[in-house]
């Protein structure tokens, strides 16, 4: 479908392995106008009986990937063009996306007129027989059809065009300008193939009976057929396509221990890597081309921690720029990074210690574990710091009363209790110019000092509190989403026993309890939800 006097993708690619010449010089062989004699057979013969050569040449015809040649090739002799046609469409599923793009750069754009007396040229003016010319206004909207569709994906527009008129082309043109870019090129590959399949169905003088042709007016039959290239999806408008995804290695447990100095520092981290990107081959056809291995992105962990770990934040946006500049199909992912806290041992000895403390021994600290979500897509960047199991509890300074009563209703008021939970907070930072260490422990002090300070009448106005006073000392975090559980702790009655009870003897309760979530952000600072898309429950 092509004029091979000029290049009419912008993702042209040359395939060395075409260069054979025979006859004219510089002419590849299977484009020779030149036909040997034995190409005068008919019929399924011209592919059984030809030498390998000319045999090769009528295949590359129908589509310029030498890999699905060769297979076909190999394949003879054939019992009938049936299972000539079946071979061709095994060969084909799947083709790389390298094959993909050689055989794109052979096509011309639809609706414009095709020159050349070469095979493959021959087929597109037969293919595109049902597009008019005169009609002006539909050449009109494929040439600016055609114009956004490469500007958008890279490549011409490509669609199975014989039985097709323009208005039909254009309308599947239209539709497929909606497409997410791995979803369309789903959507080529196939066409490619049903190109190709048709083109060889004709070289053998029949008429192709399997697979009935997609319609790709349906953006995303074509893309799932892709996963069963011998079937027909039963119903166009019903689909199955991929959706969202990404991969990778998950819990990656790393300690880091700094010996620069005699007294040492350690840094224990849990570290979970997710890839997002093109990876649509692996799991439609089981094509592992794409894959970076989960061993791999574990050993990148191990292998970027020997030049020192530093922030969790920092970390994180190390892997992430690793992998979306050194795999040129991932484009984005997902890093998060889970710091446990270590403290130096108290020792009253002079032995290895400085300022009352060990230097090279350590005890687990408290009970929170900071975290770091880094989310790359493209060239946008999202980090959302934080904390969780962040465990305080207020012995006083808490009321909870003045709430809806039904028949339902048990719970007393009280204007004492204890107020208790385990804080998970997440902030998102608007700017990548922080200091991370030293806002993070900002943050952690502010959220402890406004939980003891603030006399509560509900969780709720707690935690809002908590954010709002986060917000306002640190212009650098557009919004603050909390979980907070309220850990009951009732009042055990001693009455039975004789003896009273004031607000000294509680039963902590672990379960069923009161789950308190919310955001807290600026006014003037829009949400972004792609920060927080894969970040799991509320934060």
């Amino acid at each position: 479908m092509s004029d091979s006097s000029r290049t009419t993708s912008p993702t042209h690619v040359a395939d060395p392995t075409l260069t054979e010449t025979s006859g004219s010089i510089g002419c590849p062989r299977w484009q020779s106008t030149r036909r040997s004699a034995r190409m005068a057979r008919t019929g399924l013969a011209r592919l059984n009986e030809a030498d390998a050569g000319d045999a090769t040449a009528l295949v590359l015809a129908c589509a310029a990937v030498p890999r699905w040649a060769r297979a076909i090739v190999e394949g003879r002799p054939y019992a009938d063009a049936d299972a000539a046609l079946t071979a061709a469409r095994t060969a084909a599923a799947p083709w790389t996306p390298e094959e993909v793009d050689a055989a794109l750069a052979r096509h011309p754009r639809i609706g414009e007129r095709v020159r050349g007396e070469e095979t493959d040229a021959a087929h597109s003016r037969a293919e595109q027989a049902g597009v008019d010319r005169t009609d002006a206004e539909t050449a009109r909207r494929l040439s600016a059809g055609n114009a956004a569709y490469e500007a958008r994906f890279g490549h011409v527009f490509l669609i199975r065009a014989a039985g097709r008129t323009g208005p039909e082309i254009l309308a599947a043109l239209e539709e497929r300008l909606t497409n997410d870019p791995v979803s369309e090129r789903l959507v080529v590959a196939e066409q490619l193939r049903e190109i190709a399949v048709l083109r060889l169905a004709k070289e053998l003088g029949v008429t192709p009976k399997e697979p009935e042709m997609s319609d790709t007016r349906a953006a995303g039959t074509t893309a799932a057929n892709a996963t069963a290239p011998h079937a027909t999806a039963p119903h166009a408008t019903a689909a199955i396509v991929l959706g969202d995804n990404q991969y990778g290695k998950a819990e990656v447990r790393l300690l880091r221990v700094d010996r620069d100095t005699p007294r040492h520092r350690i840094t224990e981290l849990s570290v979970t890597s997710q890839l997002r990107g093109d990876f649509a081959s692996a799991h439609l056809v089981g094509d592992n081309a794409p894959v970076v291995a989960t061993d791999t992105q574990k050993n990148t962990v191990f292998a970027l921690a020997k030049d020192g770990v530093g922030a969790p934040e920092e970390f994180a946006l190390r892997l992430a720029e690793h992998f979306t500049s050194g795999f040129d199909w991932v484009s984005g992912g997902r890093w998060l990074v889970k710091q446990y806290t270590w403290e130096r041992i108290p020792t009253t000895l002079a032995d290895n210690a400085t300022d009352g403390t060990h230097d090279h021994a350590f005890v687990k600290g408290g009970t929170e574990t900071r975290t770091a979500v880094v989310q790359r897509d493209g060239d946008d960047v999202f980090v959302v710091a934080g904390l969780e199991d962040l465990s305080v509890l207020k012995s006083t300074g808490s009321e909870f009363h003045g709430f809806p009563r039904d028949r339902y209703t048990t719970l007393a008021e009280t204007d004492d209790r204890i107020l208790a939970t385990s804080v998970t907070a997440r902030w998102r930072y608007t700017t990548a110019d922080v200091d991370y260490d030293a806002l993070y422990a900002d943050v952690r002090r502010l959220l402890l000092e406004t939980f003891a300070d603030v006399h509560s009448f509900a969780l709720q106005q707690t935690l809002y509190k908590m954010g709002e006073r986060v917000l306002h000392e640190h212009p650098e975090i557009g919004e603050i989403r909390f979980s907070m559980p309220n850990l009951h702790h009732f009042l055990v009655d001693l009455a039975p026993f004789g003896m009273d009870n004031p607000g000294e003897v509680f039963y902590a309760a672990d379960r069923p309890y009161g789950l308190i979530e919310a955001e807290v952000r600026r006014a003037d600072v829009a949400p972004d939800p792609r920060a927080w898309s894969t970040v799991a429950g509320f934060c």
